[in-house]
């Protein structure tokens, strides 16, 4: 009898973890991501630590960019499908970050210091008269962004999460821009680079996503579904839309926050 248990059990797990297509492709994709990212924020972290400059603003700084690189090491373990509806993850690593509210609760943190790390790279190199403008500018954006997010995992539109890339968007075409007058070449390169990612990628993403959801009239997620595991699906047609933005996002974003860092080192403008 115990073992007929354990037969059914072995059985039923394969059953509910059977490959879909595409499946190699992904779980190769899902190993070596947190790999990849926690090495990238180590890398950054090694390097933040050693930057000479020690002003006010740039001790403010730092622990802007420890926090948004190990949000990203933390979440690039155990990846959500955004654009899937319900959310979906590759497999299950233990209940503590499967969640869409826990993996929120880190994201919130990390994204809300690259805002304000953001703001404080406008800020620091603004003309006398600008520096208010800005801070309110990119707080107003950060502040819409992040609620916008919440909106979307709470009660399980796209439509919201489609307004929070557009809100990033605006954010990191400015920093670009303000990167281009100043004459910071990779600046320029990793938000103008991310601006026009979230252009092609992930407003489009979310847009179908709310489309799609819609016309099947399941768009709507109960708030306890956000609370608990997605179920597990590890088809590539699952994960094909995410897979290009989550590895940006968790690769390179750390060296993002730490050009920004690195600049605003460079400045003597006090907080």
């Amino acid at each position: 009898m115990t073992r007929l248990g354990a037969a059914s059990f072995v059985m039923a797990a394969r059953t509910s973890s059977k490959a879909g297509p595409g499946s190699s492709v992904v779980h190769m994709w899902h190993d070596s991501l947190g790999f990849l990212s926690t090495s990238q924020a180590l890398c950054v972290a090694a390097k933040a630590l050693r930057t000479e400059s020690r002003t006010e603003l740039t001790q403010f700084a730092l622990p802007l960019v420890l926090l948004f690189s190990a949000s990203t090491a933390i979440r690039s373990w155990n990846p959500i499908a955004w654009a899937a509806r319900p959310y979906k993850i590759v497999r299950c690593r233990g209940r503590g970050m499967s969640s869409p509210i826990a993996d929120q609760c880190v994201s919130h943190l990390g994204e809300s210091a690259m805002g304000v790390l953001m703001c404080c790279y406008t800020v620091a190199t603004a003309d006398k008269d600008e520096p208010r403008l800005y801070l309110w500018l990119s707080v107003l954006i950060a502040a819409v962004a992040r609620a916008a997010c919440w909106c979307g995992v709470v009660n399980g539109y796209a439509a919201p999460h489609a307004a929070e890339e557009a809100c990033w968007t605006a954010a990191a075409s400015t920093v670009a821009i303000r990167g281009r007058t100043l004459g910071h070449a990779e600046i320029t390169v990793f938000f103008g680079c991310w601006a026009l990612c979230l252009v092609v990628v992930d407003v489009p993403m979310y847009v179908r996503a709310a489309l799609e959801n819609a016309k099947r009239g399941d768009c709507k997620v109960a708030i306890l579904k956000s609370l608990t595991r997605p179920p597990v699906d590890d088809s590539y047609d699952t994960w094909k839309d995410d897979m290009p933005w989550l590895t940006l996002y968790f690769v390179l974003g750390p060296w993002a926050a730490l050009v920004l860092y690195q600049r605003i080192a460079e400045t003597p403008w006090l907080l």
